[in-house]
């Protein structure tokens, strides 16, 4: 007869047990099982297929595992388990123990922990030998298969263990990116130089870029060229990052523009830098297309860059240009290659922004 030994909610042992399968736990009490997954170094997992004749789960698919016996550890449990239903032993293999999840199933006697391992050795198939009286069939499966049958309802535990199929997290690289996205915030402290359309206050550079993203999508219809609008997103949502560091340039401050290109390439360095070695290059590489002006998706998104300001400044009266003392040729100094990225939307913003304020006399024609 095999026993189990009994734990606490704290998962101590009592220093009683109970006989395997014979459910008897209070609702504060547990016993122990194991889970163990086998993965090759090409990351394939092997996972075996439970009898049909089961009278719980019978045909699913699944990896190792099985009750903790009185007095074994868990290590030794899922050594045991392993070896029992493959052949395999994974004493000197890579890995080990992952993770505890627990299940309560109030007032039927089976509360348990289950201590998940995952190891890594090389196999293939010649070494698989099933225990026939538990499993039918065996797979050297990759995780999207695995994946497939959680999916199909169809592999045993799925739900609670999948993350043991998952390449396991670089925690540096993921430290380097939320340390990114945790300074880009300051991106929504930029003041620019452009008014809301209700004129309340001036829009922040997140608030710019939001808006851009949106428009690209809305109107990708109306570019020159066939473009990506995804890379074109991305390049409207990072464009203006690095103003976190040089600030925000007025498009008509001819002294700051003097030292524009100085100062954002020095900021451009140091915030892709933050990043990840790959991630800095791609961003940075996306920045520079932007600045480039020569793709496209660049003109794409330089017309909405320059338009957008255009649009809210039409709804806000022109107060902007005003309050500046902006004079239509200045505007059109601006945007001279905007409509490389899209004549039409040049043409709308041409009839509606820009000659409506010169005929009211809020933008002045030289």
């Amino acid at each position: 007869m095999e026993y189990w030994d009994i734990y606490d909610k704290n998962k101590k042992k009592t220093g009683r047990t109970m006989k395997r399968n014979d459910w008897c736990l209070k609702d504060d009490e547990y016993h122990l099982t194991v889970i163990g997954a086998v993965m090759r170094p090409d990351g394939r997992y092997l996972i075996t297929r439970r009898k049909m004749d089961k009278a719980w789960a019978p045909g699913w698919w699944e990896v190792s595992g099985g009750g903790v016996r009185a007095g074994e550890t868990s290590r030794e449990a899922i050594r045991r388990e392993i070896m029992e239903e493959t052949g395999l032993d994974v004493q000197n293999a890579r890995g080990g123990f992952i993770f505890t999840y627990h299940r309560e199933n109030p007032g039927e006697g089976d509360n348990y922990f289950v201590d998940v391992y995952r190891f890594e050795m090389d196999f293939d198939e010649k070494d698989i030998r099933l225990q026939t009286s538990e499993t039918t069939d065996f797979r050297i499966a990759s995780p999207e298969e695995i994946a497939e049958l959680g999916r199909q309802g169809i592999f045993l535990h799925y739900d609670s263990i999948r993350h043991i199929f998952m390449p396991d997290v670089d925690q540096e690289r993921l430290a380097k990116q939320f340390a990114f996205a945790l300074e880009i915030d300051k991106e929504k402290k930029i003041e620019r130089h452009t008014y809301l359309s209700d004129e309340s206050r001036m829009e922040n550079d997140a608030e710019h870029a939001w808006h851009m993203v949106v428009m690209a999508y809305l109107m990708r219809e109306y570019a020159n060229d066939k473009i990506d609008i995804g890379h074109t997103m991305i390049m409207l949502a990072i464009h203006d990052l690095i103003e976190i560091y040089a600030g925000d340039t007025y498009a008509y401050d001819e002294e700051g523009k003097k030292t524009q290109t100085a100062r954002e390439t020095a900021a451009a360095d140091r915030l892709f830098g933050m990043l990840p070695e790959d991630q800095g290059r791609e961003f940075r590489a996306i920045w520079d297309e932007f600045n480039e002006n020569e793709t496209p998706e660049a003109r794409f998104a330089k017309t909405l860059d320059n338009i957008q300001p255009m649009m809210l400044n039409n709804a806000a009266h022109a107060r902007s240009w005003v309050e500046n003392d902006i004079c239509l040729s200045q505007v059109l100094g601006r945007n001279a290659s905007t409509a490389a990225g899209s004549e039409a939307i040049w043409r709308y913003a041409w009839d509606n922004f820009l000659m409506p304020n010169v005929r009211a006399g809020r933008l002045k024609d030289e």
